[in-house]
């Protein structure tokens, strides 16, 4: 096959693809050749390659036009979004069926995608609207020995269909035409653009965890540390659930102070949350922490998973294998207490004191 050139767009001409695999990249020299390699190897299955750069300094496009002169591969350039990105990729797809992945991804085995594509179309034929898509288990790689339980706590809780729990790591499967019903990716957003699709998707149809998993680089969160980036996470759901989006643009500034190479600096977002109190005045700060505790009582279910976590941590099973014992029996007969307002209240209340006790810690 010879490629084909047109702009600084990098095609091959070939058969229908079966899937088309989107990667949003920025400065991905060191990962992005790795997954290429264990794309490359998928078996029994036509796959087309879309790379959407936002504007690399590195090498990046070199790797990427290197890789498309032997394979199906397009190589786009874009604006440094990753919303921006990833619907750009969409538009051009060859497939009817789409896969979304980050560079640092790196596929498990050489059947994984025929695999999950066959599911996924098993799991579509038994839905009346097709309104289905899909997502892997992860593994964490570059942990570095760190933070053993906390990162068995995050993988494991990839292989739940539960709000909050599905995230751009976990690739997503869908199709090109409940993508489009979804409305893609919000291009409007700096963070969370991966949440904000997965509720849409939870609103409109529904998830499934598609067989085998996909590994994923933790070296951020080793670099930031994951205590740090837990902290941070909660604050960008809390801020996403409750609509209050002007924090992303007051967190933007914060985040773009840190460097790759440091630890997360949480004073920056802290000194975001006050200025955003300010903002709003006081009864509507009450009315914030209120909608905040909330939120954090309807996760309360997290706390029980851990429990699940620990046991089979222990026993060494696989994190995908996590049985939810506790989660199930909360689910059953105590997910009602926390929904009542006196518990939302006090939550909110605690979740103030723990807010104002990390001015202290940091």
């Amino acid at each position: 096959m010879k490629c084909n050139k047109k702009g600084n767009n990098i095609s091959m001409n070939s058969s229908k693809p079966d899937l088309s695999v989107i990667i949003p990249t920025y400065n991905e020299q060191n990962k992005l050749p790795i997954l290429l390699e264990s794309l490359s190897k998928q078996q029994d299955i036509l796959i087309q390659i879309i790379i959407v750069d936002g504007g690399s300094s590195d090498k990046t496009l070199q790797i990427c036009q290197s890789f498309s002169s032997r394979r199906n591969c397009l190589c786009l350039n874009s604006q440094a979004s990753r919303p921006v990105q990833m619907n750009l990729g969409a538009k051009h797809a060859g497939s009817p069926l789409l896969l979304f992945l980050h560079a640092d991804t790196i596929m498990t085995n050489d059947r994984l995608l025929i695999t999950a594509v066959r599911y996924f179309r098993q799991q579509s034929e038994l839905m009346t609207s097709g309104n289905l898509a899909g997502h892997f288990s992860l593994e964490f790689y570059d942990t570095e020995g760190k933070y053993p339980k906390g990162f068995y706590f995050y993988a494991a809780k990839t292989s739940l269909n539960r709000d909050d729990t599905i995230n751009g790591d976990q690739g997503l499967i869908i199709s090109s035409a409940f993508f489009k019903t979804v409305g893609g990716f919000d291009e409007g957003l700096h963070f969370m653009e991966d949440a904000k699709i997965a509720s849409k998707i939870f609103e409109k149809g529904s998830w499934v965890t598609l067989p085998g998993t996909i590994q994923t680089s933790a070296r951020r969160f080793v670099i930031e540390g994951l205590v740090e980036r837990q902290i941070l996470n909660a604050f960008l759901c809390n801020f996403n659930h409750i609509g209050l989006h002007r924090f992303f643009d007051l967190a933007q500034s914060a985040y773009q102070s840190q460097t790759d190479t440091q630890g997360l600096q949480m004073r920056p977002f802290l000194a975001a949350v006050t200025k955003l109190m300010k903002e709003l005045g006081t009864l509507k700060s009450i009315r914030m922490w209120y909608q905040i505790g909330a939120y954090v009582a309807s996760n309360t279910w997290q706390l029980v998973f851990k429990l699940d976590c620990d046991r089979h941590f222990k026993m060494g099973d696989p994190a995908a294998k996590v049985i939810p014992h506790h989660l199930d029996l909360f689910d059953r007969y105590l997910t009602w207490l926390f929904r009542l307002p006196p518990i939302k209240a006090i939550t909110g209340i605690l979740t103030f004191i723990w807010f104002n006790s990390l001015w202290i810690r940091y």
